[in-house]
């Protein structure tokens, strides 16, 4: 064929080795390094263990029914095929009618029981790789970008052909929607790559980014099940593509702020600076806080006239108050608000690296789901900015100690000593004998309440706060419609 090309003004690329652009940063890593931690630790097992070990712990651990430690090792050393398996008939032969009933259970769904048991770890390790794969070109492909549109568009005209014929084959739907999670969302697709193969250790390794599960839908929906096709209209119909509607990217940064600091800005700054967002809305929590001695404290204001004052020329960063129970709060109603955010929309959730462990949004996704379809939500974790004693206590008591030029050393580097002068008015011990003297007086008028000199309930202060953003709700699932994450319940 090279020699058939010979007069052509183009050849055969025979050894396309792609060199991977190095990330930006380590955030990937630590993110994939602290959710494998987590995972190892769940199952009860350590990282010099092998994943077999890893997948018995899950599998016996998640076995329902009053089942005997022997009886449950019997039936993970059957479902994985161990050494030890003495064979199903055997196994029956140690169980009563009711066990035997729980185990056909088992057994008819051994194949998703093994695909749950490895899902945390297959989870991360592709997530990593699709950060790795992030817009990586090919040798083999014209138009790359091109291609992106078109492999996203059969995406999203399967999928909505699946659907409409979903209900007469819901094992598919299952396939379906578990492929549908590791892609997450359309804009994670951005390259036609299947993946990279590489060698480490003596052994060849493959990392496959979100073609993987794209291809598997694809073949899924051409082919179907035992060579059954789940719909009979052509892939390359006009169907709704799924990412019709490309709206903004909004960040949100709920926090209390007492005060702001130079590692709070620096986080709203980058997320702002960032290309793929438009804006960033900072949320300050409403109560005030106090340093350790209850000399002095910072309320919600003060915070705010803070953070107006830092961000005077940043247009894209937003300030506001807590209005909800709290910050969080604050946040779910935004999400949940058609008015602040409509379909195509997407919310950022921003939290620093040493917070991944942080799960206050980890139901935020379906929350959207439920509440304002069409909505996306995406947790976008950075590195911790700022240097050590930044907390907000620590601060507070440089600031009842009157120790003004420590203090002054923690705030953002680009204010001026004007600037500087103005925050220590704001936050000062001085300004801050005023407030007191204010919440003094707000309490004699609640003590006098709640002693009768005014008719009312009780003590003035009301019902405690009983909302949980994180309770289950028992809205009805919605049907599958996005390559968004749906957790199982």
């Amino acid at each position: 064929m090279q020699t058939a090309l010979g007069e052509e003004d183009f050849a055969l690329a025979r050894n396309a080795a792609i060199e991977l652009q190095k990330l930006e940063d380590d955030v990937a890593l630590k993110e994939a390094y602290s959710r494998l931690d987590r995972a190892l630790g769940d199952a009860g097992v350590t990282d010099t263990d092998r994943v077999g070990t890893y997948v018995y712990n899950r599998i016996y651990h998640g076995i329902d029914g009053e089942l005997s430690n022997e009886i449950k090792n019997d039936v993970v050393a059957y479902l994985m095929k161990l050494p030890q398996n003495i064979g199903l008939v055997n196994l029956k032969k140690k169980l009563t009618p009711e066990q035997k009933l729980n185990l056909k259970d088992i057994v008819d769904t051994k194949q998703l029981i093994l695909k749950q048991a490895i899902e945390p770890i297959e989870s991360i390790i592709h997530d990593f790789a699709v950060e790795i794969l992030k817009s990586v070109q090919s040798v083999f492909i014209a138009d790359n970008d091109a291609e992106v549109k078109r492999i996203r568009k059969e995406l999203s005209v399967a999928v909505n052909a699946m659907i409409e014929t979903g209900a007469e084959d819901p094992e598919s739907m299952e396939i379906l929607q578990f492929h549908l999670n590791k892609i997450k969302d359309m804009g994670k697709i951005t390259t036609p790559i299947e993946g990279v193969v590489f060698d480490y250790d003596g052994h060849t390794y493959k990392f496959t980014g979100n073609f993987a599960p794209l291809n598997q839908i694809l073949g899924l929906f051409k082919y179907g099940r035992k060579n059954k096709p789940l719909a009979t209209e052509s892939i390359t119909n006009n169907s709704k593509v799924l990412t019709e509607v490309e709206g903004k990217r909004i960040a949100l940064l709920p926090g209390g702020f007492k005060p702001p600091h130079a590692g709070h800005y620096e986080l709203a700054k980058h997320l702002a600076s960032l290309p793929d967002i438009d804006e960033v809305i900072v949320i300050i929590g409403k109560n005030a806080r106090f340093d350790e001695d209850d000399k002095i404290s910072i309320g919600a204001e003060q915070s705010k006239n803070l953070w107006d004052l830092y961000t005077q020329k940043d247009g894209n960063i937003q300030v506001r108050i807590q209005t909800g129970k709290t910050p969080v709060a604050d946040v779910y109603d935004l999400i949940a608000d058609p008015k602040e955010f409509s379909e195509g929309d997407t919310v950022i959730l921003g939290k620093s690296d040493k917070d991944v462990d942080d799960t206050r949004f980890e139901r935020a996704q379906s929350y959207a789901e439920r509440n304002n379809p069409g909505v996306n939500v995406e947790e976008k974790i950075m590195p911790a900015f700022g240097g050590a004693g930044m907390g907000g206590t620590s601060l507070r008591n440089l600031i009842a100690d009157d120790k003004k030029d420590t203090f002054l050393s923690k705030l953002p580097k680009h204010l001026n000593k004007a600037d500087q002068e103005e925050v220590w008015e704001i936050v000062s011990p001085q300004s801050n004998e005023i407030l007191n003297r204010l919440i003094d007086k707000q309490v004699d008028e609640v003590s006098t309440m709640g002693s009768g000199a005014v008719q009312g309930s009780g003590n003035g202060f009301g019902p405690p706060n009983t909302y949980n953003v994180y309770s289950r709700s028992k809205t009805r699932k919605p049907k599958i419609q996005r390559a968004k994450r749906q957790r199982r319940r």
